[in-house]
Parts: structure tokens; sequence; C-alpha cells
């Protein structure tokens, strides 16, 4: 071997750092064989240390026999002394030096050394070292240790980056993470398992294959694109989705990112792909679009179901919000669905069944899960009330801020109607046997009893007997009549159908003193009226009757003493239009207040007054009918006071609508 310069030698390590087509034992090889002939010595060797053994990893050497080094302990060796100083360490005549007869003999009789450790991770891993057989005539340069630390320092690195190697492809082997390098030919440099599970081959045999003859020419198109252009510009194309049919014919779905870069050394063009396999992801995703789809139409269908459903029907959230409401549900109460969603329900309730469902429905609602039958009143957008029966059930699917309700609520307006008319007829059928078993009963005992009387007047000749008992006959059966005639007529002001209509209060009064001009003029009556311009929603038939009979019951229960002095006012009042009529007459007692406008009920026996105490029973039947208010308060001898209260819809001041 002819001997290398230093500078030789320099520029013989650079072009083996450079060249790209050898691999880390290569240039290791290399490197020692141009050490060797540098030092002009017969052995190269790069050792590996564990537990005070010597492991030979790398040897250079002309002597077949040095290829058969192997193992061996770390005190027979020369490199014991560099791994005790931990630094370079040189003998130019090892067997005269001051550690040659302190070395077990060798097979091999080294007489030249010099030797460097090797540092990976800062961590004592081996040496190098270069060994001649013979000694040496000149004392090792300093600069040739310079040379040899360097030498070590470099296969150092070399083993790090080879550790990191390792535990890179080892990651990479047991990763799902595809990764793949190819040159500019598509010829694949480096895979991993995953990404040779692709073209259906052991990754090691891929290694120097081109793309197109292991994969589908679609396939290679997809990992080419924009090859060129990415070397030119540097950009790298990441989060991108490839789809790739593999050498198996299967569609696979990558989503990952292409890197362009450059060897460091031959400067080549390379690229890697660095992905995950999202085929199955991609999958699910299309089965839960498919599934949101399907979940979509059913809930569309159920919502226009829920819509068109011949029934009301709304929802609503624990906070009272509406969330829906059925087309009937609108088409019932007048409202469109814009005004309602997002609403409370209670703003389209009354102010008594809002307080009722705020305060206590509700809550109980939402604590149960559950209600059945609950009685509201709700209000159409035109001002009518329809009563409702509600029943619902809780949502407890939703978190609580979520939890809704389904209600189905029934109009029962015209059955709750039929019920009051029903009871209200049967409160009359009460009061109808009370008359027939009392009132009437009792001019027909009278009847019955002189009839007696008469007979036995008869039989005496008795004229005055007999006139006298014909006179009380025929009082009582006028009474009977007249009982009879005032039922019938408080019995059709309760059923009768009414006709209500907007028309001017003073000719609803006006009638009724018309009626009664007679009685006026007799009892020389000054009426005063201020009620001008005033127009009230009522019946026009049943309306004057009621003026009629409080003007008369007032003419009737004159004071004697005193000029009939009545007047009619109306104001407007918190509950609606407020109508008074107040007399001067006799008055009664103020306990008798209710009591007064029962029917046949009189505070004074028949032979006071005429009359059979049906007149104040019609005048509070006709105001109840019409959901009128009617009051008496008196006091006796000061006259009396009737009120009538209309609500804000069956009465207006002038000038209001």
């Amino acid at each position: 071997m002819t001997p290398l310069s230093r500078e030789d030698l320099v520029l013989a390590l650079l072009r083996a750092f450079s060249d790209g087509s050898l691999n880390t034992e290569g240039r290791i090889r290399h490197l020692l064989e141009l050490g060797r002939s540098y030092f002009n010595v017969e052995y190269a060797i790069v050792s590996r240390i564990r537990q005070e053994r010597y492991f030979v990893r790398y040897v250079s050497s002309s002597d077949p026999a040095a290829q058969n080094l192997d193992e061996l302990p770390t005190r027979d060796t020369v490199c014991q002394f560099v791994l005790q100083s931990g630094s370079v360490e040189a003998f130019t005549h090892l067997s005269e030096s001051q550690v040659g007869p302190t070395l077990t003999p060798s097979p091999f009789e080294f007489e030249s050394y010099i030797g460097a450790p090797i540092y990976a991770d800062q961590q004592l891993v081996g040496t190098i070292c270069f060994e001649g057989l013979e000694p040496k005539t000149e004392q090792f340069d300093p600069r040739d240790a310079d040379l040899v630390t360097m030498l070590a320092d470099w296969i150092g690195e070399q083993i790090k980056c080879d550790r990191m190697h390792e535990d890179l492809d080892a990651i990479l082997s047991a990763s799902p993470i595809y990764v793949m390098h190819k040159d500019h030919d598509n010829r694949i440099l480096q895979v991993n398992p995953s990404f040779a599970s692709i073209c259906a081959k052991p990754a090691d045999t891929l290694v120097g294959q081109f793309l197109p003859d292991v994969l589908p020419a679609s396939s290679v198109d997809v990992l080419s694109a924009s090859d060129d252009w990415m070397w030119q510009t540097g950009h790298s194309i990441q989060g991108e989705t490839m789809e790739l049919v593999t050498a198996e014919g299967n569609m696979i779905c990558l989503h990952g990112s292409r890197l362009p870069y450059f060897d460091p050394v031959s400067r080549d063009p390379r690229m890697m792909l660095v992905a995950v396999d999202i085929s199955e992801q991609i999958r699910r995703e299309e089965e839960l679009r498919t599934l949101n789809e399907v979940l979509t139409r059913q809930k569309r269908a159920i919502t226009d179901l829920y819509h068109r459903t011949p029934a009301m029907l709304h929802s609503i959230n624990s906070k009272g919000k509406v969330l829906d409401v059925s087309e009937h549900w609108l088409s019932k109460l007048g409202y469109k669905r814009e005004d309602v969603v997002g609403r409370s329900v209670l703003d389209f309730m009354t102010p008594a069944s809002r307080q009722y469902a705020k305060t206590i429905s509700l809550p109980g609602f939402w604590k149960r899960g559950y209600s059945n039958d609950i009685q509201y009143q709700f209000q159409t957008s035109w001002g009518d009330v329809v009563e409702i029966e509600l029943s619902a059930v809780a949502d407890r699917q939703f978190d609580d801020e979520e939890s809704r309700s389904l209600a189905v609520l029934v109009d029962v307006t015209e059955r709750n109607a039929a019920i009051r008319a029903l009871e209200d007829a049967n409160e009359d059928l009460k009061q109808f046997s009370s008359i027939a078993s009392h009132d009437i009963q009792e001019p027909l005992r009278k009847i019955r009893s002189f009839a007696e009387v008469l007979s036995d007047a008869v039989s005496d000749q008795n004229e005055d007997e007999i006139h006298y008992a014909l006179n009380v006959m025929s009082s009582s059966a006028e009474r009977a009549s007249q009982l009879v005639t005032d039922l019938l007529a408080f019995s059709r002001v309760s059923h009768r159908d009414l006709n209500i209509t907007f028309q001017p209060l003073h000719q609803i009064i006006q009638t009724a003193l018309d009626n009664l001009s007679m009685q006026i003029e007799e009892a020389s009556a000054q009426i005063t009226l201020d009620i001008a311009g005033l127009e009230v929603s009522a019946d026009g038939s049943l309306a004057p009757q009621i003026f009629q009979n409080l003007l008369s019951n007032a003419i009737k229960y004159r004071s004697h003493d005193r000029p009939v002095e009545i007047s009619i006012s109306a104001e407007p009042s918190p509950a609606g239009l407020r109508i008074t009529i107040r007399d001067n007459g006799e008055g009664f007692d103020p306990k008798h207040a209710a009591q007064i406008f029962e029917p046949f009920k009189r505070l004074t026996t028949a032979s006071d007054r005429a009359g059979t105490g049906i007149g104040l029973a019609i005048v509070s039947k006709i105001a109840y009918r019409h959901g009128w208010v009617i009051e008496a308060s008196s006091k006796p001898g000061e006259g009396s006071c009737f009120t009538i209260t209309m609500p804000e819809n069956t009465g207006n001041l002038p000038g209001t609508t």
C-alpha cells in the first residue's frame, strides 16, 4: 500500500464524506483504508465496548487472519489505555514502552499504535485505532492525534444518526402512518411496512424499484402530481386527500402531505410522502352522511306531520318558550308562525291562566314530566277567549336547558258553554221546583182552603162569606197566574238566543222610558240622563228590559214624602264601562243586596206592593248572559243605587274603539 500524504488524505476524506453512493458501513470501511494507508500500518479497527468486552465492528487489513478478530476482553487490547484515559493514546514502539510488558500476549504483536475513543450522545461506545507490526521510526505528530480524533467524532455522529434512524425505522415500521421516499425518476428510496402494504410486497424488496412497476398508473399519477412544481418552488402540498388503487386493485384513501427536498450530498431531488389511511373514516363519514340524510328526511316528515295534524299541538322548552306549533293551533288562535315561535307561551293566555301556569301548573309539569287535562284560557289574535284542555309530556332526552314538551290542546269552549248552560238550566229547575213547591203552592192552598169556606157559606146562604171567599179565591188565582207569567218571562230571558250588536245606549234607555211613560207620568218622576254619545254591545230587545225593570222598581218603591228623582249616568272604570242608576226611594237594608236578585225574593209583603219579585231576577239574568256585572247598594230611607259594569269589549266611550 502506497502511503498517503496528509493533503491527499484530507482530500480523500472529503470525497468519502460526500459520496452519496456509500452507506455508513461503506464510508467507515473506506475511511479505515485511507487511515491505514496514511499511517502506513497493517491494521485499522473500529470497535464497540460493552461491559469490559471488546467487539471488533469494522476492520481493514491486508492480513486475512485479521477478519477473524471478533471479541476479546478489553484488558487484552491496547485500546484499554484509550478507554482508561478517555483521550488519544499513541505508541511508536509498544514492546519497549512502559505498558508493553503488562499486555497479555496476543496473536498479533503490534509495535506502533494510535487510537481515540468514540463517543455517541456523550457516552463512550468504542474506539478507533491504527496498529502496525513494526515500530514507528518517528513520533506521531499532534496533527495525527487531531486526525484520529476527527475520525472518531465523525464515527460517533454516524452511530448517533444510526441510532436515530433505527429508532425512527422502528417507529415507522410499527406506525400506521404511510411513509415513502422517492427520487425524480419515481424510484423508491425508502418505505415503511404501511406503504409497502399498498404495493403488496415486503418493504425491503421495494427499495430501488420504480413506482410504475409496483402500482397502477392512476396511483403513480396521484403520487407524482406537481412534483416538478414543488421542487422548483420548494413548496410542499399539505393536507391533501389522495385516492389510490392498490396493487391488488382495492381503493384506498390517504390524507397527508408531500414534502420536496434535496439530497444534502448529491443535491438530487427527493420527495417524501407522509400520510394516514382515512378510508375507514371516509366510509364512516359517508355512512354518517347517509344516516343524517335519512334522519333529516324523517325529521322533515315528522315536522310536516306535526304541522299538518288536525289538532292543536305546541312544544315549549323548560323556560316556557314556544319551539313549534301545529297549523291547526295557528288557525284556531289566529296567529302566524313567526309571531309565535320563540315567544313565551304565557303571552297567549289570559291573565288568570298566565298566573296559574306560571306559579302552579308549569312547575308541577316539569317536576312530574307530564300533565293531564289542565284547564287554560287562551286569547285569540282578535281578542276572543278560547277555553283549552291541555295534556302534555316532557321529553327527557335533552339536557335541562334543552328539555321540551309535546302538548295536545283541545278546544272545550263549546263543551264548557254547554256544561254551564246545563248547570244554569239545572239551577233554574231547582228554582222552578222551589217556586212550584212554595210560591205557586201558596195561592193554590188559599184557593183550596177558601173553596171549603165558599161551600159552607153557600150551604148556610151566607152572602157576606160567599163574597169574601170568592174575592180571596180570585186574588189567589190572579197571583198564581202572575207567578206563572213571570216564571215564563224569566225562563225566556234565560234561554233565548242573544243577538248582540253595537247600538247607542240612549236608544236602549229611551225604549224603556217609552214603555214606562204612563207610570212615569203618574208618579211625576224626574229622570236625568248623562250618557251622551255612548254605545254598548248588547241584545236590542233584552237590554231595554234591564232599565225598564230598574226604573219600574224605583217608581214602585218610591218615598211618599218627596218627588221621585232618578238619574242614569256612565263613566269609565278599570273594569270597563260603568253605568249607574240612582233613585231617592225608600231604599233597603244593605244586608239584602244580593238577595234582591234572586227569583221571587221580596223584601216586603205582597200587601205592601204589587208584584212577584221576579223583576230584579230578570235584570240579573240578562246582565249575566251579556257578561255584565250588576250590583246594588242602599240604606233604608236614602234611596237605592244599581251599577252595571260592562267589560271593555262590550262597551265603548265616545272616541274609543
